[in-house]
C-alpha cells in the first residue's frame, strides 16, 4: 500500500490541516471532501493520488473531470470522461456530463448524442432532459426542446426557470394556450418574481388588452427594478398607445444599458414627439 509521508497543510484560510493517508478511503474521503468544498485544485491532487492506486476505477475519473471543468481544463476534463466511457460504456453520468460540457461549449449535437445515451442507460435522470433540451433549443428543434422540459418539469414542477423555459418555447411554437398556462403558474408559484409577468405581458402584445399589458410590464419592474428590458418594453408599448411618456421608459432603459440602436431611438423619439403633437393639438 502506497502511503504519503509528509503531512500536508492547506491554505491559511482552512480550517484543518491533512495527514497522510493510510488506507484508500481516506484517499477518496480528502477528495471528496475538497469536491464538495469547491477546492477543485486540491480534489484533483487528491482524486489523482486515488487514481494512481485504483486506475481501473471509472468514477473517480468522472470525478476528476468534472474538478477540471470547474477549473476551466476543459480539455482535461473531456480525456477524463472519454477515459472514464472508455472503461465503463454503461456509465451514464459519464456520458451526462460530457454532454454537459459539450453543450457549454457550444457542439450541440454532440451535446444532444451524449445526453441521448447517458438517458438510454438512465431514463429516470430528470436533469439530463432539462440538459438535452437546452441543445435542441439551440439547435432550433423546439418540440423537442418542449418534450424533454416537459419531462423535466414532470419531477420538479415548480422549478421556476425551466417553467419560463417551456413558456417561451411554447411563444415559438405558436402554442399561446401552453404559454400563458405557464406564466400563470409562475405568477400563481412565485408572485414577487418577474418572470411570469413578463412573460404575460409579452404574450399579450398580440392582443388588445392593453390594461391587462401595463398592469404585467408595471408588475414586472415593481417585483424587480433591474429588469431592465422591462422599461423599454414598457416604454414601447407606451409609444404604441399614443402616450409620448413612453419615450422617458426607452430613455431609461437606454441609460441602463440596453442596447438601443440610434437609427432605432431617432425613430421612436420621433414617434413620440408625433403623438405629443396630436395631443396637443387635440386640446385645441
Amino acid at each position: 500500500m502506497k502511503t504519503m509521508n509528509t503531512m500536508i497543510k492547506l491554505n491559511d484560510s482552512d480550517c484543518y490541516i491533512e495527514t497522510a493517508p493510510v488506507s484508500i478511503d481516506e484517499y477518496v474521503q480528502n477528495a471528496a471532501t475538497h469536491h464538495t468544498a469547491g477546492n477543485y485544485e486540491r480534489a484533483i491532487y487528491w482524486y489523482t493520488e486515488t487514481l494512481k492506486l485504483m486506475p481501473d476505477i471509472s468514477t473517480g475519473y468522472v470525478a476528476r473531470g468534472v474538478c477540471r471543468n470547474h477549473t476551466g481544463d476543459v480539455i482535461g476534463a473531456l480525456e477524463d470522461l472519454n477515459i472514464a466511457i472508455e472503461m465503463d460504456p454503461e456509465n451514464a453520468n459519464a456520458y451526462h456530463i460530457r454532454g454537459f460540457i459539450y453543450q457549454f461549449q457550444g457542439y450541440q449535437k454532440n451535446a444532444i448524442d451524449d445526453l441521448t445515451a447517458s438517458l438510454m442507460i438512465n431514463p429516470h435522470n430528470s436533469l439530463a432532459y432539462a440538459h438535452r433540451s437546452i441543445s435542441y433549443e439551440h439547435e432550433k428543434n423546439y418540440e423537442a426542446a418542449i418534450a424533454d422540459v416537459t419531462k423535466y418539469l414532470n419531477e420538479a414542477p415548480d422549478d421556476k426557470a425551466m417553467l419560463f423555459r417551456r413558456g417561451l418555447l411554447y411563444d415559438l411554437t405558436k402554442n399561446s394556450e401552453g404559454a400563458r398556462a405557464d406564466y400563470e403558474k409562475l405568477i400563481e408559484l412565485y408572485p414577487d418574481s418577474p418572470h411570469g409577468y413578463i412573460g404575460r405581458a409579452m404574450l399579450g402584445m398580440n392582443t388588445n388588452d392593453t390594461g391587462k399589458i401595463e398592469y404585467d410590464l408595471l408588475k414586472t419592474l415593481e417585483c424587480d427594478p433591474s429588469f431592465v428590458a422591462a422599461y423599454y418594453i414598457l416604454g414601447v408599448h407606451y409609444l404604441m398607445q399614443k402616450n409620448p411618456d413612453g419615450l422617458k421608459y426607452i430613455v431609461k432603459a437606454r441609460n441602463l444599458g440596453v442596447d438601443v440602436k440610434d437609427s432605432d431611438y431617432l425613430m421612436l423619439q420621433h414617434f413620440a414627439f408625433s403623438n405629443q403633437q396630436q395631443q396637443q393639438e387635440g386640446e385645441f
